[in-house]
């Protein structure tokens, strides 16, 4: 009898197993079914929508879930772009990042530490927490903490974050030596710190001490943390991001995170998993190592 792996019970046949070839072309049945399918989205009726297949729409950026019969449409993985200027037109499925030099007052603001005690609607640990004034996005403040061994989350729920929506947050990865370990928080359940915790995290990890360099998608339930979806990316150093989340009113949530500077996306995760319950809540803010944050945006 075969052995199969782990992640997606794949057949390993053992040596001198007998009709071999079974177990294995039972693999590429799974495989065609596993495997995403990348094309235009006038190709998508070349290719059979097997139960839980996914195909990607490289044109629309459209995703489609197969069910056996037809490709259902799933959800839309959004396409940045970045520019100094309005841009006369984008792309489908795409929206607009103006840079702050070229953009002007930034719109829809939910969080931009600029007020005279910006810490001031935060519980939590609050202490493992300040504000710079030479590490900006836009304005003349921004959120910061300094290298710890322990999680910290401040949070507020004065202001609250709801499904169907997409959020970008402002992050600096900073210089080589010196590393990062933050995250945004999103649908904060109750004003607190990290051992009560409970909503989702989307870090943002550039820590050359240990060559760390990732962005991941956990959730942290009464204090619990859970790493959902993680992926190692290239973050250039003493540079500004943004991390997109779309958190659609069902289906997959998606966290992208696009260089200032260059335009160019570093990284993008998605995962269809959580806890549906997590709707609406407040926001926050993680540190592990280091944290320079600005910004959080309405899109």
């Amino acid at each position: 009898m075969a052995n199969q792996t782990n992640n997606h019970g794949l057949n390993r046949p053992a040596e001198g197993t007998t009709d071999w070839h079974i177990p294995l072309n039972e693999n590429f049945e799974k495989l065609d079914a596993d495997v995403e399918i990348r094309d235009t989205a006038a190709n998508m009726g070349n290719y059979t929508p097997k139960q839980g297949a996914k195909f990607f729409a490289t044109d629309t950026r459209e995703v489609y879930l197969g069910d056996g019969s037809q490709w259902v449409p799933s959800h839309v993985l959004p396409n940045v772009v970045v520019s100094d200027t309005v841009p006369d037109s984008v792309p489908p499925n795409s929206f607009v990042f103006l840079t702050s030099d070229g953009g002007g007052t930034l719109s829809n603001v939910v969080e931009d530490f600029e007020r005279t005690d910006p810490l001031a609607p935060y519980s939590g640990d609050v202490s493992a927490f300040a504000v710079d004034s030479n590490t900006t996005f836009n304005g003349t403040q921004a959120l910061t903490a300094s290298g710890g061994s322990s999680r910290n989350v401040i949070s507020r729920t004065d202001v609250t974050v709801s499904a169907g929506n997409r959020y970008a947050a402002r992050f600096y990865s900073g210089s080589s030596t010196t590393d990062v370990d933050c995250g945004l928080m999103l649908f904060m359940q109750s004003a607190t710190g990290a051992a009560n915790a409970s909503g989702y995290k989307f870090a943002f990890t550039d820590a050359p001490s240990s060559n760390a360099h990732r962005l991941r998608i956990e959730e942290f339930t009464d204090g619990s943390l859970t790493v959902h979806e993680s992926v190692n990316v290239d973050i250039p150093d003493d540079s500004w991001f943004v991390g997109y989340v779309d958190v659609p009113s069902a289906g997959e949530v998606t966290y992208t995170v696009v260089d200032v500077a260059s335009g160019t996306t570093v990284g993008e995760l998605s995962h269809d998993a959580f806890d549906r319950d997590y709707n609406s809540g407040g926001v926050g803010w993680f540190a592990w190592d280091g944290l320079y944050g600005d910004y959080l945006t309405l899109e």
